[in-house]
Order: structure tokens, then C-alpha cells, then sequence
């Protein structure tokens, strides 16, 4: 190995080593699994943070939702099974219950009154007696049948229904069902779920691991079905495991008590008889009834009125801004009001008249409070700023916009006191004008320029020209879009001062040479030139650093040609060496020294001393 490449190895060994370290690493696939997985949870959890995450998922996520139903639709409907039921039943519910009133008031609007009294006399509504007096049914019998076999997990009965073959039953029931799939079905999920024989009908729920078969006598409200399907979910839920795991042998106790709620779902004729019977009256208390009527009647108008009045001023109360009514009643002949009231909105009391209310009834207890109505903030932000004659000022959401022409020093004031308001989160003055003189006084008072830098403001446009420091440009150029008034500006008129005073350093140093008298020995006086050049080089690096830049400094050395070319070599290095040690030595950062021999050859005309020097190459480069 030569002296080049232990050098090289010197200055760049533990570099290569770093390098090749880097590329095995990169190489393993292994190795980059690991580092993913390290920084995977953070990932994505920042990626969360930022709301980027869940769109991303989004489409994957759906994509894999629909493979997943569309390759296996049983697996979803047998687990959504005991909750998708009750919600369907809500909204179903509802439906229905919108559609009863609507039916109950039709009936209402053309029923009879000895339908009406009779319903009255029930305690049912009119709706709701008619449809009682109509449907009778019960449950005598429910079987349980397990659906894959068909075996017969339970069965119920009431005492006075004659005692069947309850296994046959359910062994045939699976049979009929089977035969009407395999003759009539078209698909694969149609099952038999209602069944007729004279006063008997069959009605079956079907679940994802068992059926649920009543036999029920007369005609059954459809209702029954809802009613029967939800005590099929609470078996599912509670027993849906023992059913699926059931073969015939012991029966499941805990079934029983969910199957003889099935037997006590019925409606009976005499029902609406015997509470008719209950609630009547005779004559003296039918006297004595309407005359309580007729006094509750005359307090309830009385009190109707008095609360409409009292609707009537508090909706009064809530359309005027900056007053929140919390409860208004009545109190010891005087109409109290608690809530809250912005000082700047309308007294209460100037409200009551209209609606025919005293202000002398009146008793306020009303908190103080900023409201953030429109009208109210605009009130506000009038009051505080005082803005003078010619300035328009409107709130648009949170934003207090301001028109017209005013004085820089107001406009100042606003800028600092309009956001403190409540409601009032931005300032725009974009629509007020200002004088160039008034921009330009903004800008030298914000952004303060040295002496060496002259501003111009022209139809509201900053310009500049000089030279400062890159501080005071970077600070300059983040403060220029918060001047007041300023269109528009920029500095790209003004030179850096750092660069302006390295070049004039390099001029100076850039090419210096340094001479020797043998071999690495410097020639008298080189010292005090070295110093020189020491003390300008560190100039030239603190200035660079303000630019985020560092110095490159190039030492080259030179040899009278003379000996040998290798020797030549050797003291070339030796003198270039010497040189790069002694500005280390005065504070130069070694990284920013690069040493060359040149490899002189013979000059051919004896010995030269001028040709016995370094030459010094120093530049400037930005750090990335």
C-alpha cells in the first residue's frame, strides 16, 4: 500500500466501513423487515393522528368486507343474527306505529259515539279497541326444533290441550318442509313459516341453529310473529351453543322457561268486557265526574291562556339577540324570567308590552353574559374600537372585516385589540386603504432596516435595494406579510452582506503562496504570511456559517523538479502537510483541508527556489 492510499485509509477508513455496513444491511431482506416493523406502529399512528390513515384504508378495507360476504354470506347472517333482528324491529316498529296513529285518527274522525264511549269506557284507545274487539287467538302449543337434524329440542303445551307425539310432530314438520323446498323453492334460503288447518295455524320462525313452531288457535295479530322472533333471539343468544351441540338425549332446561313465554301470548275475548265492566259508573258519580270535568276544563283554558301568553313573550325573549331564557313561569303574581342577558341587547321589558304583559309583573333574573350573535359582536367591536367617521365594520362568521379609511395608528390599535373580542377570531383590513406614505412608515417600523438598506413603497408594492445581513432578511421576509396596508413586497433587490464580505475576503486569499527553503522548512517571513492567511480563513468560516455554508480550503504542493519524481512526491505532501497543520493548529476545522502533490516535473534549467511553495485554493460551498 502506497502513502496515497494510506492516507486514503486514514481519512476515510471508518467511512467505507460505515458505508459497506449500510449496503449489507440494505441487501438482507430480513434486516429491512425488521426495521419496518419497528417503525410500523408508530407509523400509523401518526398517520391516525393526521386523518391520512383512514382514507387510505378505506377502499382496502370495503374490498376485502365484500370478498369476504360475497364468499361466505352465512357466516355474516348467523352472527349478526340476534342483533340485526331487534333493529329491523325498531324501525319497523316505527313505521308502524306512525301508520297505527295515522289509521287511529281517521277511525276517530269517523267512528261512532257509542264506538268512542265504549272505547273510552275500556281505557284503550279508539284504534286499539277496535282492533281488541276483533282478534282473538292463542298459543296452545310450541316446539323447538333443532334446524340441521331436526331433532326436537323442547316442547310446551297448555294443560287442557290433548297431549301429542311431540317427536312425530317435529319429524314431520321437518318433512313437509323439506318436500315444499325440494318441489316449489327457488332458492336456497326460502323456508315454510306459516302453515293453516281450520282454526289451527302453524306458525314457524326460523333462526340460524334452531326453529321456533307454535301451533295457535283463531286469528293472531302479526304482531305475534315480531313477539315470537324475539324470544327465538334470546334462545340463540343464551342457548345457541347447547341447541347447536344438542342430540337427542337429555333435554336443555334452561330452554323451558324461554318457551313458555311463547304460551302465554294470547288475546282473549273477555278481556275488553271485564275491564268495561271495572270501570263503570253509576249515575251520581257520572254527575259528579262531569262537573270535575267542567271545573278542570275552565282551570286547564285558564291555564292554557296564561301559558300561551308566557310562550308568546319568551319567543319574543329568544328572537331578541343577546338574551337566553332559560325558564320563565309564574311566582307569587309576578312572571319570573332566569336566564341570561348581553348588556348591549334589549331590555326585557321593553319586550313585554307586545306581549300584553306589564313590566311591573315582571321579575329579572338574568345573568351577564358576552353574547357571540352577530348583531351583538357588532355592537361590541363599535364600542371598543371607536372607529372613526368613514370606516364600515361587518362580522362575517369569525372574521371582523373593516372598510373605509383611517389612521395607521388605529389601524394598529385593531390589529390587537379586535381579536381579543369574543366571537372575533381574524381581522381583515384588506378593504380599507392606505396611503403609500402610511405603508412605507408601517414597513421601516416593522421590519427596522439598517443603514445600508433603502426601502421604496410604490401603489402599495415594497421593494429594496443594499446590502444586510441574512438574519435580518430571513426575520424581514417572514414579517413582510403582516404589514398593514403592504399589496405586495419583496427583497430581492439587497445583497447578503455575509457573501459580499467573503468575496472580498477570497479576492485577498484565494491563490496565496507559501515558499519554502528545503524540503518542509518554510523560508523567513512565510510565518507572519501564514498568520495573515490563518486569521482571514477564520473570518471566511464564521460568515459562511451564518449562510449554513462551510470553507474548502485546497493546499497544493510544488516542487523545484529537481530529484526524483517519487521524492518530489514525498515533499510535495510534506510541504502541503505543513501548511494544513499549522491552520489547524490556528483553529481551521481539518475537515475543510484537502492536500494535493502536484507531481512537478524538471523545469531543465537548474534549481529554482520560486518553484519550492504551496499554493492555497479556498472556495466556499453550502452544507446540505
Amino acid at each position: 500500500m502506497n502513502d496515497i492510499d494510506k492516507i486514503k485509509d486514514l481519512l476515510f477508513g471508518h467511512e467505507k466501513k460505515a458505508l459497506d455496513a449500510i449496503t449489507r444491511r440494505l441487501e438482507i431482506p430480513e434486516s429491512r423487515t425488521a426495521d419496518i416493523s419497528d417503525v410500523l406502529p408508530e407509523s400509523v399512528l401518526r398517520s391516525h393522528a393526521d386523518k391520512r390513515l383512514a382514507p387510505a384504508l378505506q377502499e382496502p378495507v370495503e374490498q376485502c368486507l365484500k370478498e369476504s360476504i360475497r364468499r361466505d354470506p352465512e357466516d355474516f347472517a348467523d352472527a349478526l343474527f340476534p342483533v340485526i333482528g331487534p333493529a329491523i324491529r325498531k324501525s319497523i316498529s316505527e313505521a308502524l306505529r306512525s301508520m297505527v296513529q295515522s289509521l287511529n285518527q281517521t277511525i276517530e274522525n269517523s267512528m261512532s259515539l257509542r264506538t268512542r264511549y265504549q272505547a273510552w269506557r275500556a281505557g284503550v284507545p279508539l284504534g286499539q279497541f277496535i282492533l281488541q274487539r276483533n282478534i282473538l287467538y292463542r298459543v296452545e302449543e310450541v316446539f323447538l326444533i333443532k334446524r340441521e337434524d331436526g331433532l326436537l329440542v323442547e316442547h310446551l303445551q297448555h294443560d287442557d290441550v290433548v297431549s301429542t307425539d311431540s317427536d312425530a310432530v317435529s319429524a314431520m314438520f321437518t318433512a313437509i318442509q323439506d318436500f315444499i323446498h325440494d318441489s316449489f323453492s327457488q332458492g336456497e334460503n326460502e323456508t315454510l313459516t306459516t302453515a293453516v288447518m281450520g282454526e289451527l295455524a302453524l306458525w314457524a320462525v326460523h333462526g340460524p341453529k334452531a326453529i321456533l313452531v307454535c301451533v295457535i288457535r283463531g286469528v293472531a295479530q302479526a304482531s305475534l310473529r315480531t313477539q315470537l322472533r324475539e324470544i327465538l333471539e334470546q334462545i340463540h343468544l343464551r342457548h345457541g351453543e347447547a341447541v347447536a351441540s344438542f342430540d337427542g338425549g337429555t333435554r336443555l332446561s334452561g330452554v323451558t322457561m324461554e318457551l313458555d313465554k311463547c304460551l302465554t301470548l294470547e288475546r282473549r275475548k273477555d278481556t275488553i268486557a271485564t275491564e268495561a265492566a271495572r270501570r263503570k259508573l253509576p249515575l251520581p258519580a257520572l254527575l259528579l265526574l262531569a262537573a270535575i270535568v267542567l271545573l278542570a276544563g275552565w282551570v286547564i283554558f285558564s291555564r292554557y291562556m296564561d301559558a300561551r301568553q308566557l310562550a308568546s313573550f319568551r319567543d319574543a325573549l329568544d328572537a331578541t339577540p343577546g338574551i337566553v331564557v332559560n325558564d320563565i313561569q309564574r311566582k307569587g303574581g309576578k312572571i319570573v324570567v332566569r336566564g341570561l342577558r348581553d348588556p348591549l341587547s334589549g331590555a326585557p321589558s321593553d319586550i313585554a308590552p307586545g306581549s300584553q304583559i306589564e313590566p311591573a309583573e315582571l321579575r329579572l333574573e338574568l345573568a351577564p353574559y358576552q353574547s357571540l350573535d352577530t348583531a351583538i359582536v357588532e355592537r361590541r367591536a363599535r364600542r371598543i374600537l371607536q372607529p372613526p367617521p368613514g370606516v364600515g365594520l361587518h362580522l362575517e362568521g369569525n372574521r371582523l372585516r373593516l372598510s373605509g379609511s383611517a389612521p395607521m395608528k388605529w389601524k394598529q390599535r385593531v390589529q390587537t385589540l379586535a381579536v381579543a373580542l369574543p366571537g372575533v377570531d381574524f381581522v381583515d383590513t384588506s378593504r380599507m386603504s392606505m396611503s403609500d406614505m402610511e405603508v412605507f412608515d408601517a414597513a421601516m417600523s416593522e421590519l427596522q432596516p439598517p443603514d445600508s438598506v433603502v426601502l421604496e413603497v410604490q401603489d402599495g408594492v415594497l421593494s429594496a435595494s443594499g446590502f444586510a445581513p441574512q438574519s435580518w432578511l430571513l426575520e424581514s421576509n417572514r414579517r413582510i406579510p403582516s404589514i398593514v396596508g403592504l399589496r405586495s413586497g419583496d427583497l430581492l433587490g439587497i445583497a447578503v452582506e455575509e457573501r459580499m464580505r467573503i468575496a472580498e475576503l477570497l479576492s485577498v486569499v484565494d491563490g496565496t503562496q507559501i515558499f519554502f527553503a528545503g524540503n518542509d522548512i518554510l523560508l523567513a517571513g512565510e510565518d507572519v504570511v501564514l498568520d495573515q492567511l490563518t486569521t482571514k480563513i477564520r473570518q471566511i468560516s464564521s460568515l459562511a456559517a451564518r449562510l449554513s455554508s462551510t470553507p474548502q480550503i485546497r493546499i497544493r504542493g510544488y516542487s523545484d523538479g529537481t530529484g526524483a519524481a517519487e521524492l518530489n512526491r514525498v515533499v510535495e505532501l510534506a510541504r502541503a502537510d505543513r501548511v494544513a497543520q499549522w491552520l489547524v493548529d490556528a483553529g481551521v476545522s481539518p475537515a475543510a483541508i484537502q492536500t494535493q502533490a502536484t507531481g512537478s516535473a524538471a523545469t531543465g534549467s537548474g534549481v529554482d527556489p520560486a518553484l519550492r511553495r504551496v499554493e492555497i485554493t479556498i472556495g466556499v460551498i453550502e452544507v446540505r
